[in-house]
């Protein structure tokens, strides 16, 4: 049990270490401009609304716009690794008290959230309003599904430019947080919207980002349409980041909101080859591959050797661990040929007291 008690403070040592570096290295980095944890730079109200939310990057402090209602921070249960949320319930919102400054060149909006309820073209993240040079990450209609839309002409990643319907494979994000990213290439005239780092839609047009805006959350500043919704995350990019960078921002969100796989304790079975049970519990895990080939939650092994299982999580993140299944020795002579009078001698090596043994002879 010591043992067990060692190697998890161990683990958890490192996944400690690891994210305070990660947290680093991403706050160091010149193409992040805002950066908005939950429970992180919040000043709250003795009811736990916010009163003023502050990046952890440009400084910018956002705060209820003038008669707005402030958005509520809650803990999560399980699924946002015990981490705190912003929740949007349809009515709340922030504004940037400054504008906030982005160049003309990849702007990335990376959120870890989850819908609420469908709201009609509720608005999670606005660059401006509907003027020329913004951007609005935003429901398409009622349909609960994201956008990311070019503030003046509405069209964009994730929405039909012919009938204003949701388009590509976006899905509905109520069941489980998501990691949603959208992006606008400049370069490439392309918006793009992600779930959980899948592509599941790009439109093509031109755009030209303007230099300066105020951000807002959870709302569209000149039009209301409040989004209900958890915000647990964001970050925002206005330049391209390399694969190293972005691989860093990935480690560090796994081990923010997901969890390693654990099957436990390698397991020595004293006594019996009945089938023993190998299963993941932790909720946050939805898909499974097995070594035996199953891709169920748990498997049944009577052989002894190495299980290991590769695990996905809601974020799509994949989390791999093994376990040894050791049971009595049984030793087998094979075929053996023998002369008549003569003798053979088989030892199963399984302990008297416990078993009976009943020869066919």
């Amino acid at each position: 049990m010591d043992t067990i008690k060692t190697k998890i403070f161990i683990f958890l040592f490192f996944v400690g270490v690891f994210q305070v570096h990660a947290q680093n290295v991403i706050s160091s980095l010149p193409q992040l401009k805002v950066w908005l944890r939950a429970d992180t730079l919040t000043t709250l109200n003795p009811d736990s609304t916010i009163s003023s939310w502050k990046d952890a990057k440009g400084g910018y402090d956002f705060t209820p716009s003038s008669g707005a209602v402030a958005p509520l921070v809650k803990k999560d249960v399980s699924k946002l690794n015990y981490h705190e949320y912003a929740n949007f319930s349809g009515t709340k919102q922030l504004l940037s008290q400054a504008v906030v400054k982005l160049k003309n060149n990849k702007t990335t909006i990376l959120i870890v959230g989850q819908l609420n309820a469908a709201s009609s073209y509720g608005h999670w993240v606005c660059y401006g309003t509907n003027g020329g040079g913004s951007w609005n990450l935003r429901e398409v209609g009622n349909s609960g599904r994201l956008s990311l839309t070019d503030g003046g002409t509405n069209l964009g990643a994730g929405v039909n430019p012919g009938n204003g319907q949701p388009a590509g494979n976006t899905t509905v994000l109520s069941a489980n947080p998501a990691v949603v990213m959208a992006t606008i290439t400049q370069s490439a005239n392309s918006f793009d919207i992600f779930e959980n780092f899948i592509n599941k839609h790009q439109y093509t047009a031109p755009f030209m980002q303007a230099a300066s805006n105020f951000l807002s959350i959870g709302y569209r500043a000149d039009a209301g349409l409040n989004a209900n919704f958890k915000l647990a995350e964001l970050m925002i990019f206005d330049s391209t980041l390399s694969v190293s960078q972005f691989n860093t921002v990935k480690q560090y969100l796994q081990l923010r909101y997901s969890n390693k796989v654990q099957l436990g304790p390698d397991i020595n079975i004293a006594y019996g080859h009945c089938d023993t049970t190998l299963k993941v519990t932790d909720p946050i895990f939805k898909s499974f591959l097995w070594s035996t080939g199953d891709t169920t939650s748990f498997i049944a092994v009577n052989k002894k050797g190495n299980y290991w299982v590769d695990a996905t999580d809601i974020y799509g993140f994949h989390s791999i661990d093994t376990v040894n299944v050791s049971y009595p020795l049984k030793a087998y002579t094979g075929n053996t040929t023998i002369c008549g009078g003569s003798t053979n001698i088989w030892d199963t090596h399984l302990p008297k007291n416990g078993y009976v043994f009943k020869w066919q002879d």
